[in-house]
């Protein structure tokens, strides 16, 4: 999920959201989600978890369900495990249907890390993440596009190209799990390249992540990236990926704070306002970003106490 960030034009566009003073801006609510990937905290319960995000003002708990770094060999199969994930079938299906139970809706995000056949089926055999989607009921499904199947070596036989691959994912996702919403999660540098996924019959959202190399730096670096995505993709509800997560150079630098989160917040809000609730929601990524935190306070969850304080509101 973290890649620098590479637009410069975007403010330039005509259906762009401006520079000015977001302090000022009179905007409503929007919807707030949050990113987990925790399985392999068992000292701490589903319960406190679960109590957690909610004093967050969270409506809906995205699941982190494998890693994207390395592409796996051809013949692979879906596989949750990356070294700290420890999510099973059944772990995943107990923590959703506890999300469920406590009024929270549950979204399966994962990188498609290779582009075959067997790849893709192995998403809806048994205990695969479309399948445990299925069971459960009610679980979305956000699929992490930023060229992670791109690295692979062509599979022959049973590779296929990005618009097929594409095609797959959605096809496997609407039959194995027809209830679910299909979210494309993604950076600038991917706007374009998928559109399969971004067409009038490919995703039902698209979920722009707003920051650079380690997160973001400022506003206007956010509004620039979502100004991209606002012009590219005109028909698609965005759901906003802020990190509430600060690296230790951009601590250094000052760039980590409430205000300037708050000021993110902000942007997705007045975004909102002036496209007619396209931009519905932000979804924060929080605790999988502290959890690899060397130390404190350099990288630390810095936002904690803001979602907390805005939870209501």
């Amino acid at each position: 999920m973290h890649r620098k960030l590479l637009s410069t034009f975007a403010f330039l566009c005509v259906t762009t959201i401006g520079s000015a003073s977001i302090a000022q801006q009179n905007t409503p609510p929007v919807s707030r989600a949050y990113y987990w990937d925790v399985a392999d905290n068992k000292a701490v319960s589903d319960i406190d978890r679960i109590n957690r995000v909610k004093s967050f003002g969270a409506k809906e708990v995205h699941i982190w369900l494998n890693g994207n770094e390395k592409t796996p060999a051809c013949g692979a199969r879906f596989s949750y495990s990356d070294g700290g994930l420890l999510w099973t079938p059944k772990r995943l299906e107990a923590f959703a249907r506890a999300l469920h139970d406590a009024g929270l809706k549950p979204v399966f995000i994962f990188s498609p890390e290779l582009r075959t056949v067997s790849y893709i089926k192995s998403l809806s055999a048994d205990g695969g993440p479309l399948a445990v989607a299925a069971k459960v009921g009610g679980v979305d499904i956000e699929l992490d596009i930023e060229g992670n199947g791109e690295r692979a070596t062509p599979c022959l036989g049973d590779g296929l190209d990005r618009d097929a691959a594409d095609q797959q994912l959605l096809d496997a996702i609407r039959q194995t799990s027809p209830t679910s919403k299909i979210i494309m999660s993604t950076t600038t540098g991917w706007v374009g390249k998928h559109p399969i996924l971004t067409e009038d019959h490919g995703a039902d959202a698209i979920s722009p992540q707003l920051y650079g190399a380690h997160y973001a730096d400022t506003v206007d670096e956010a509004r620039a990236a979502l100004n991209v995505f606002l012009t590219d993709y005109p028909k698609k509800p965005l759901w906003v990926g802020l990190s509430a997560e600060c690296s230790v150079k951009n601590a250094k630098l000052g760039h980590c704070s409430e205000t300037l989160f708050d000021n993110e917040v902000k942007l997705v809000a007045q975004a909102n306002t002036q496209h007619t609730n396209r931009v519905p929601k932000y979804v924060v990524w929080g605790e999988r970003e502290a959890r690899r935190c060397p130390a404190r306070p350099l990288c630390s969850l810095f936002a904690e106490d803001y979602l907390k304080r805005t939870a209501g509101q």
